[in-house]
């Protein structure tokens, strides 16, 4: 439809992102479109060394949005199911934006793309054929609730209609739906009603307005990424030190293999972290503490 729009570039991930910079800088809206999440290590020199610096630089708007479709379950290998968006975080002058089934990706990209400052947009892969959840009533029990920030970047929040809840559980992109059906089952098999928060601005997670909704209970921090220095420990961390014994979960310490059983004993799956979050939220935590817990080390994995 806008072939006059779109430009097909050789293959080098350094050589495109570069161009659309200098298209930013010259007050163009270019969108980049990196094939793997995997491959944004191809370009954090340019996104961290320039682009994430010229907005201050220059003191000028800057609208440039890199997007990548990130995350595991397909079986893809190493290096095509990580979720490194990780490594972006908490860089100054760079926003990290991550859609899910509860909001529009395409009004999100239309606002990142208007922001005037850059953004990481990172697709899960598992959510391009899921349908989206709207606002309002969910399969008649719960009640999809819509906080819009300053920026425009919403925070989602899902709780049992008519029902207080003992604790949340706080995540992001492709955990939405491993989140929705967590707390489906923990209603249903232990009546133990949560609630769901999902943030779409991951970089600069807006930890506040849980307290100011008066959340209540335990928190399960979820992502798909590894547990170790991961999003999660940091969001777990916070909520902590606010009074709200927290539990973080991840994949574990290991390389993604190809092969399904062993992908699964990796990456974070209903079968493997039920029973964690169902023992955390019905009694002490783990270790026998109520402070921040992280997966203890696996002796070897089996592969």
């Amino acid at each position: 439809r806008f072939p006059g729009r779109l430009i097909s570039t050789p293959m080098s991930e350094q050589g495109f992102t570069g161009l659309a910079i200098g298209m930013a800088l010259q007050g163009l809206k270019p969108i980049v479109e990196i094939m793997f999440g995997d491959f944004l290590t191809l370009i954090t020199d340019q996104v961290i060394n320039h682009l994430s610096k010229f907005h201050d630089l220059y003191e000028k708007p800057l609208h440039l949005v890199i997007r990548t479709p990130s995350g595991g379950y397909r079986g893809y290998g190493a290096t095509h199911s990580q979720s490194l968006e990780r490594l972006f975080l908490g860089i100054p002058g760079l926003k990290v934006v991550a859609p899910s089934v509860l909001s529009d990706p395409g009004a999100l990209l239309q606002r990142s793309l208007s922001l005037g400052t850059p953004v990481l947009f990172i697709e899960n892969k598992l959510d391009y054929p899921r349908p989206l959840i709207p606002e309002g009533t969910y399969r008649g029990v719960f009640q999809v609730e819509t906080f819009q920030e300053t920026k425009g970047f919403p925070i989602h929040r899902v709780r049992i209609i008519g029902v207080r809840s003992q604790g949340i559980l706080v995540t992001y992109g492709g955990m939405v739906s491993f989140a929705l059906e967590l707390q489906e089952r923990l209603l249903l098999e232990e009546e133990i009603p949560i609630e769901v928060w999902v943030f779409t601005d991951i970089s600069h997670p807006n930890l506040e307005i849980l307290f100011s909704q008066s959340v209540r209970g335990k928190a399960v921090v979820l992502e798909e990424s590894w547990e170790r220095f991961g999003w999660g420990t940091f969001v777990a961390y916070q909520l902590f030190h606010k009074g709200i014994p927290a539990l973080s979960l991840g994949a574990q310490d290991f390389n993604i293999p190809a092969s399904e059983p062993l992908e699964h004993y990796v990456l974070p799956t209903l079968s493997s972290i039920y029973p964690r979050i169902r023992t955390f939220l019905q009694g002490e935590s783990p270790d026998g503490t109520s402070s921040v817990v992280l997966r203890k080390d696996v002796a070897h994995p089996p592969f």
